[in-house]
């Protein structure tokens, strides 16, 4: 620890866990205060770079992928998330990381994009593919079209290890690897240098990720390119990886199985009812999580779990960063009740590009449309942050210390009411969940 006199100074900067990040890169010599004391301390050439701030950092990678020295790395910090952190002695301060930051800049301002988007109630009419998927399937019907094309799909999908990376498919056999929501932040990886490479050689492209992430990719690219269609998803937030990975461990540790997915949105009890998590197991065994065993899906959505970028998030607004939005729309599942419990996307076609995209896609979707306000009132994370929660900074303490099994008990387990629900909702059959929503929207319209 550097003395009292290092602070006076300014050489100290005080890095967590005594390490510099890319949020204050400064040319760093180690060296002695011998004019004082002899503790060592890190003394600051001003010649520095300085990125967003750390609580605004979204982890987006645009900075790394557009280093030309590959001098910046994404390491996890203590809460389990991704932070961009520089090689000072490769760096040759060209500001490139700084330059396209989305944090830092305007907005969207090279890509045509809408204030008030046309807004659709959708599904794909392949039944088999809507029930894979989380809501009705939307995304499927876009990606299938840019497949068919010879075009190529980057998303997230989990990796043998059960990490989540963004990965690009060019088949419809491999397509259901990016379906279903997943609920943790994505590594992105080289997937930006990918598409621009694609992009080089004419090819259609098909990207898509949270807010923040096609930010980052706008940003990075420069400049839109009509091979390019882009999609962000209505955004609660992102969950910490590392918090996932333990979360991963402590399943496999409860069923003495290795863990090859979760599907966090199965719909087997009907899609308005998909609260409850299906495991699936290298042994080809699915079991059904709920209660404590669902703990990461609960803390999720009680924000426990989310990025701190994510409380003030600067993405969630109008306009958009991508074509398309896509998310869920619950809320006008009455109008469309023969279908909905098989699920309904809610699709805002922020840009020329994706309108006209969108009549590609009529042979193989229903789509209805739908006000904006409408989807806004189903949907408040298309604008609004999600809040913070009272015991975050308690939990990310224990995180690092404390066995997940007792997290799960401490911070990440449902009242007793909501587990009984979640129990009751679990072991009914489809047909009487049906009969229940039914009986329970008469009583409400009665």
């Amino acid at each position: 620890m550097a003395c009292g006199w290092a602070f006076e100074l300014g050489y100290w900067h005080g890095y967590p866990a005594g390490r510099p990040s890319a949020f204050h890169i400064p040319a760093i010599r180690r060296s002695v205060c011998t004019s004082k004391c002899t503790i060592e301390v890190p003394f600051v050439n001003d010649n520095r770079i300085s990125l967003c701030d750390r609580d605004a950092c979204t982890g987006c990678e645009a900075c790394k992928s557009i280093c030309p020295e590959n001098c910046i790395s994404m390491l996890p910090d203590r809460e389990g998330f991704l932070y961009p952190e520089i090689d000072e002695a490769k760096c040759i301060r060209c500001e490139r990381c700084r330059k396209i930051c989305p944090v830092l800049s305007s907005g969207p301002s090279a890509f045509e994009r809408k204030e008030s988007p046309k807004t659709y109630a959708c599904w794909i009419n392949d039944d088999l593919i809507r029930f894979q998927s989380s809501s009705g399937g939307v995304f499927s019907a876009i990606a299938l079209q840019v497949l068919d094309s010879g075009g190529i799909v980057f998303g997230a999908s989990y990796d043998e290890s059960m990490h989540l990376r963004h990965m690009s498919v060019e088949s419809r056999n491999e397509l259901d690897l990016l379906r279903r929501s997943k609920y943790v932040q994505s590594e992105l990886g080289d997937a930006f240098r990918q598409a621009k490479d694609c992009l080089h050689r004419g090819r259609r492209v098909f990207f898509v990720g949270a807010p923040c992430q096609i930010a980052g990719l706008n940003a990075y690219l420069g400049a839109d390119n009509q091979n390019l269609l882009t999609a962000d998803f209505i955004c609660h937030g992102v969950p910490s990886p590392g918090v996932f990975s333990e979360y991963v461990k402590y399943i496999e540790g409860v069923y003495g199985r290795r863990l090859k997915e979760i599907n966090f949105r199965d719909k087997r009890r009907g899609w308005p009812n998909s609260l409850f998590a299906i495991a699936k197991f290298d042994t080809g065994e699915e079991v059904m999580l709920s209660g404590r065993k669902n703990s990461f899906r609960y803390g999720f959505c009680t924000n426990l779990l989310l990025r701190k970028s994510c409380y003030n998030c600067a993405f969630k607004k109008l306009p958009r960063w991508g074509d398309f939005t896509i998310g869920d729309f619950a809320i006008v599942q009455d109008k469309y009740s023969n279908d909905a419990h098989k699920g309904i996307s809610c699709l805002l076609l922020n840009s020329p590009r994706g309108e006209g995209y969108v009549e590609l896609l009529k042979d193989r979707t229903f789509f209805f449309e739908e006000t904006l306000a409408e989807a806004e009132r189903g949907n408040r994370h298309l604008r609004h942050s999600a809040s913070t929660p009272a015991g975050r900074e308690k939990f990310f303490e224990d995180f690092n210390t404390v066995p997940f099994a007792c997290l799960t008990e401490r911070y990440l387990t449902p009242p007793l009411l909501a587990r009984i629900r979640g129990f009751i909702k679990c072991h009914l059959n489809l047909q009487t969940v049906l009969f229940i929503q039914k009986v329970t929207r008469w009583k409400n319209t009665g």
